[in-house]
Parts: C-alpha cells; sequence; structure tokens
C-alpha cells in the first residue's frame, strides 16, 4: 500500500464563515489581498504597494510571500460562483444535517492539520448540500493560507474539454498532465452527467494517475456511496467500477451528506451578482 494512503482521525470543532471581504489577519503594515470575480474564475491580487518593504522590493517581505500565494490561488480555477466560500469559524445554521456538520468538521480538520494529510475526502450527497462550495473553500484555504498547489476540476467540464481535443483544439495528453501537477486536486460533480463507457474510463484514468503518483486527491457526486444491501454495490460503485473504487478506499475517506437544496428558495436568494470583490 502506498504509505501516503492512510486514514484520517476524528474531525475537530470546525465551521464554515461566509465574508464579504476577506483579508489575511495582520498588523496595518502587513500586506494584503482581495479576491476577485474575473470572467468564469476567482482571482487574488494584493492590495499595494507593500508599506513594509515599497520601493525597494525587499525579497524577505512577507509580500513576496504572498505574492506566490496568491498565484497558486489563480491557478487553482476555482468557479466565480463561490467568491464567498472560505474556510472560518461561523455558527453552523440550526437547520443544517448532522451529517453536514460532520461534513465540515471533518473539512476544516484536514485544511488545519499542520502537515496536511495524504488521503483527500470523498462526498457523496444530493444537489445544493454544500459539497461544492466546501470543496471551493478548502482550495481557497490550502493556497491562500498554506500555500499549497490545487486545482479544482467540474468533471462534466472536463469531460467537454476531452472532446474539444477530438476537433484538434488542444492535446488530450495535455489536459490529463495538467490534473497530475497539484498537490491536491479536487473533481466536483462526478457521475451527473449521462453515463456513459467513456466518460467512466477518464475518471477511472485519472484516479490511476493520482493513485500510482500517491497525489491528494478530493471528489464529489451526488450517487450515493452507501450499499442498499449486503453484499451489494452502491451507486457510485457501480459506476466507477470495482478497480477504480478499490483505489479511491485507500485514497479518500468516503463521507455521505445529506442536506437542505439550498439553491431553491428561500435559500436561492443568497446567489451572489457577479463581478464584485470578497
Amino acid at each position: 500500500m502506498c504509505p501516503a494512503h492512510k486514514s484520517m482521525g476524528h474531525p475537530s470543532q470546525e465551521t464554515i464563515m461566509k465574508s464579504a471581504r476577506i483579508a489575511i489577519p495582520a498588523p496595518e503594515d502587513e500586506p494584503r489581498f482581495v479576491v476577485l470575480a474575473q470572467s468564469a474564475v476567482l482571482k487574488a491580487e494584493p492590495v499595494g504597494p507593500c508599506r513594509r518593504c515599497s520601493p525597494w522590493e525587499d525579497a524577505s517581505c512577507n509580500c513576496h510571500r504572498l505574492k506566490k500565494r496568491c498565484t497558486l490561488f489563480n491557478a487553482a480555477m476555482i468557479p466565480a460562483f463561490y467568491i464567498k466560500a472560505t474556510l472560518q469559524p461561523l455558527q453552523i445554521h440550526n437547520d443544517s444535517s448532522a451529517s453536514l456538520r460532520r461534513t465540515i468538521k471533518a473539512v476544516q480538520q484536514w485544511a488545519r492539520r499542520e502537515r496536511p494529510p495524504e488521503q483527500g475526502l470523498l462526498l457523496s450527497g444530493p444537489n445544493g448540500v454544500g459539497k461544492s462550495f466546501l470543496m471551493a473553500a478548502l482550495a481557497r484555504s490550502l493556497t491562500l493560507d498554506r500555500g499549497i498547489s490545487c486545482l479544482f476540476v467540474d468533471f462534466g467540464h472536463l469531460l467537454q474539454r476531452l472532446k474539444a481535443t477530438f476537433n484538434g483544439q488542444g492535446l488530450e495528453y495535455e489536459v490529463f498532465e495538467s490534473l497530475q501537477q497539484p498537490q491536491v486536486l479536487i473533481i466536483d460533480d462526478v457521475g451527473s452527467h449521462r453515463v456513459s463507457t467513456w466518460s467512466r474510463d477518464v475518471f477511472q484514468t485519472i484516479i490511476a494517475a493520482r493513485y500510482n503518483a500517491c497525489g491528494t486527491t478530493f471528489v464529489t457526486t451526488n450517487l450515493p456511496i452507501t450499499s442498499i444491501g449486503t453484499g451489494s454495490f452502491s451507486h457510485f460503485e457501480k459506476w466507477a467500477g470495482p478497480h477504480c473504487t478499490s483505489r479511491l478506499a485507500e485514497m479518500c475517506f468516503w463521507i455521505p451528506v445529506d442536506g437542505t437544496d439550498r439553491r431553491r428558495p428561500p435559500f436561492s436568494r443568497l446567489r451572489p451578482t457577479l463581478p464584485h470583490k470578497a
């Protein structure tokens, strides 16, 4: 077994914070940043110039570390919709399900580890319960707070990119290669599109490559991961196949999530209006 694929400990008491504007907590003269919704993805940029090293550009100043982390964040390709997604202390909504509370704690625990574990998370649940929001918040925390490279990939959009290579728009191997470069890969919304052998093969190829490289991987899916009866397979296991699910059992801690669909009224009024800053 790959030494990187280890089980997680018990989640700590952590929650999610939604903020209108996020900056690194620091003294007044410390460098800060803003997150912007640019086109379809989020971008971060320092609020400068730096009060400490400008105009001399001291290489030992924290502003240089901040610039590098903003570059990591910009490469994470987090969708613009999640401009307010961030992992910070906040009281959980009273109507949140117990499984959602446990999931929030697990994600917060993962992000706060001094040395992030190599085992990722596989979140399964119905539409609108917050799986993608949590993963976007995690990608933000890993890049801006920890300096860890991360890539957020919508599985349906990935399939479209691969189909485009059939018409000469890019190379297929370059698309797959880009998925192996980040320390942390987040594959969102797996199995929600039209079921086909090809889409399953794509997913299996990605997981096999990440497994062999001991790459930390997170997955979200609408397909149930719990089986109906003894000896039966869950919908996700049937879709992904036995070899892939065996690898994912070693690579990820599987967490079922349920709750209210917050994309529907009255929660849908919380949808952000773009473009704006966070």
